[in-house]
């Protein structure tokens, strides 16, 4: 214990990780009732400013997600390299999820295509079938699940990227810098030369560097490195930085209503690095709660975060698709409080169901599949 404590060991960030999901969909949940709601959580005190923009900077709990991902894709694939099992069981853990929670909902949409726009049946399967495989994303215009989108091309492009970056143990730093830059560059000239298409797919396109950082980190965690304390002033000196630059951004323009978060978001989309920056917010948010978990032994509130964590993309599909339900009921404006903290509510039964059935579903497997949980 006592050499633990000479440094930060990256492992923590492993032995959390469910946690840090957890963390990661409730941030991502609140969030959504300001991005879809408006809703200011400063409820009118100037105190809680730096917390309102702490929330309202919510979308970067899918960072979160992603790094962590690219990190325990390495528990998963480093044992035994086979692509075709790793293959199977990653996509086993995804679709079944999408399809139980949005089913019945393709099925509306399906519904409502024939009868009330008048689309003929082939037309209208093949738009449940586009939103089933998540092609609608990328060759339309459905946002709803785009998470799925985009870590289902993760998932097929991560046996490719672990060679390239551990096959040569003494490249692996360059190469993850390669690939940031190379995913970067090429998302920037996508945004000059074709700015509709970059509209669509920026969403998912520019987290491929916080994904490449978090593929890149999985050996170091898995190894359980350990860095100087004196590193995390680099995390702490981010995410200061980003709540001071919101209250700045307030103070400046002096709107009404949740402006700060907006105002410097508006600014760095202008400069097409929003995203980029919240790869660094997250990175860094990822490591400093890990560390506070590690150090925070409450058995309750490990308890607490692990619940949602297990079911996180559960969550994150739930939430979203009954939000779109409640619309059909409660209109397209901006909900009540109460409204959507119902949709929040509800969405916690559906996904815990939804996690059941799938494990039921895996436990099916071929008893010869050993590929160690991700």
């Amino acid at each position: 214990m006592k050499e633990r404590q000479k440094g930060f060991d990256l492992g923590w960030v492993s032995d959390s990780r469910n946690e840090i999901y957890g963390f990661a969909i409730l941030w991502i949940m609140v969030f959504h009732g300001y991005d879809w709601n408006k809703f200011n959580y400063s409820f009118g005190h100037t105190w809680l400013l730096p917390l309102r923009s702490f929330i309202n900077l919510g979308n970067c709990g899918v960072e979160l997600f992603l790094l962590l991902s690219g990190i325990s894709l390495y528990f998963s694939f480093a044992k035994r390299q086979e692509t075709l099992g790793f293959y199977k069981k990653r996509y086993l853990r995804l679709f079944p999820a999408l399809w139980i929670i949005n089913g019945g909902y393709w099925f509306y949409l399906f519904i409502k295509d024939v009868l009330e726009k008048g689309i003929d049946v082939p037309h209208a399967g093949g738009h449940f079938f586009m939103r089933a495989t998540q092609l609608s994303f990328w060759f339309g215009n459905d946002r709803q699940a785009w998470y799925v989108a985009a870590i289902a091309i993760f998932y097929f492009m991560y046996p490719f990227v672990y060679h390239f970056l551990f096959d040569d143990a003494k490249k692996t730093g360059r190469r993850v810098a390669l690939l940031v830059v190379f995913s970067i560059a090429a998302m920037l000239s996508a945004r000059v030369a074709y700015p509709d298409m970059y509209k669509r797919f920026e969403i998912a396109a520019t987290r491929f560097p916080i994904f490449f950082v978090g593929c890149g980190m999985g050996k170091l965690v898995y190894e359980r490195r350990k860095i100087s304390w004196a590193w995390l002033a680099l995390p702490l000196t981010i995410i200061a930085g980003t709540l001071v630059l919101c209250q700045l951004g307030y103070i400046r323009w002096g709107e009404v209503g949740p402006q700060d978060v907006e105002n410097f978001k508006q600014w760095m989309t202008d400069k097409a690095v929003w995203r980029y920056f919240l790869g660094f917010f997250g990175f860094s948010v990822t490591f400093l709660v890990g560390m506070l978990l590690h150090f925070l032994s409450w058995k309750p509130l490990h308890a607490f975060l692990k619940f949602f964590g297990n079911m996180s993309l559960e969550l994150y599909l739930a939430h979203t698709m009954l939000f779109h339900v409640a619309r059909v009921f409660w209109g397209n404006g901006h909900f009540t409080f109460a409204q959507y903290y119902t949709v929040v509510l509800a969405a916690i039964p559906l996904s815990f169901v939804t996690m059941k059935i799938e494990d039921a579903i895996m436990r099916k497997k071929p008893k010869k599949e050993t590929l160690p949980a991700a």
